[in-house]
């Protein structure tokens, strides 16, 4: 992956600066989208962390926690490619900051795609061995401790590989919408192991996991002896895959670009892949947020009483706007004629 974004060929390098997604489309994009999914991401957890059931319930835990990782997308890395776009020239900043925002971009990615990797396996568990949360000590083990573990590794990762090792770096790749390659990518082994430990084996186990869970609450479900309360774990079986297809379509690409490169795809085919690739997966996180309302019978209720409540609000106010139009001519109509005599 790092030869890609940081080759040591020049030409490699001058075309990964100038290939980009037309600079209009990402800006407008990247504005519409961020404004609803950013709405959506603060009603969805307004009621995920407000509402005492949703709170507590061990399925919606890592959802909540994926959610203020969109969430910081949201307001930092997205309005920051929305400012760079926002003109023709690159957006002037310090050097530090343009690592920091490109070590943020790849820390979110990174933690997002592992936790919901986790959370493909955390469903089988939830759905077919409850039993082994039944204590605290074991749900601090199955549910508490993974998430908690995969944060903690993936911060320290990603500081020690973006911040460990220092370089002179060139950021016209990361601004065009490629992705910026730490030193140590090129310089150590890692370059493969994050292909391996933080892409493939992720959306390997997303796919495996996902399809394995429809697979075995279907045999469940026809077995005579064991039969699984559907209509209990329906929602959080729907909650999985409708978030599995959308990290699969937008992941999905961008691990097929870099593996065919591995495997012998020019580099220069590959630098568009890579372009193109990396801007369908912020579709992940402008999509997740609707997808996890949607998914949830109680937050589309909540959604769906919102919009009544302001449809029926603005008919309200439309119809009193009417009357009082219609009644003004009247009003002034009395307001001129003169009082009888008595």
């Amino acid at each position: 992956m790092s030869d890609i974004i940081n080759s040591t060929s020049s030409d490699s390098l001058n075309a990964a600066a100038t290939i980009r997604v037309p600079q209009v489309v990402r800006f407008w994009y990247f504005l519409c989208w961020d404004i609803l999914s950013l709405s959506t991401t603060l009603f969805n957890l307004y009621f995920l962390l407000f509402d005492r059931t949703l709170r507590r319930a061990f399925h919606n835990h890592i959802f909540i926690v994926l959610l203020f990782i969109c969430l910081i997308d949201e307001i930092f890395t997205v309005p920051c490619f929305i400012r760079n776009d926002a003109t023709t020239t690159p957006w002037q900043a310090p050097y530090d900051f343009y690592l920091f925002w490109a070590f943020l971009e790849y820390f979110l990615y990174s933690l997002q795609i592992g936790l919901f990797s986790w959370a493909t396996v955390e469903r089988h568990i939830l759905i077919f061995y409850d039993r082994w949360l039944g204590t605290s000590k074991k749900r601090f083990l199955f549910h508490y401790f993974p998430i908690i573990f995969i944060i903690s590794y993936s911060l320290t990762y990603h500081i020690i590989v973006y911040f460990g090792i220092s370089c002179d770096a060139i950021f016209d790749a990361f601004l065009n919408g490629g992705l910026y390659a730490p030193c140590a990518f090129t310089r150590t082994p890692l370059g493969t192991w994050d292909l391996i430990a933080h892409q493939l084996i992720p959306t390997l186990t997303i796919l495996i996991s996902s399809v394995a869970l429809i697979l075995r609450v279907q045999w469940q479900k026809t077995r005579a002896h064991r039969i699984i309360d559907w209509r209990k774990q329906r929602k959080m079986l729907i909650q999985l895959i409708s978030t599995s297809i959308i990290y699969l379509l937008f992941n999905a690409p961008w691990v097929g670009i870099i593996l065919a490169y591995q495997f012998g795809l020019p580099g220069n085919v590959a630098v568009y892949g890579m372009v193109y690739a990396k801007f369908l997966w912020y579709d992940i996180t402008f999509l997740f947020p609707f997808v996890t309302c949607s998914s949830l019978p109680e937050l589309r209720n909540k959604a769906k009483q919102k919009l009544l409540f302001w449809k029926q609000h603005r008919q309200v106010h439309v119809m009193q706007t009417t009357v009082t139009r219609r009644q003004a001519p009247r009003i002034a109509e009395q307001a001129n004629v003169s009082p009888v005599d008595s």
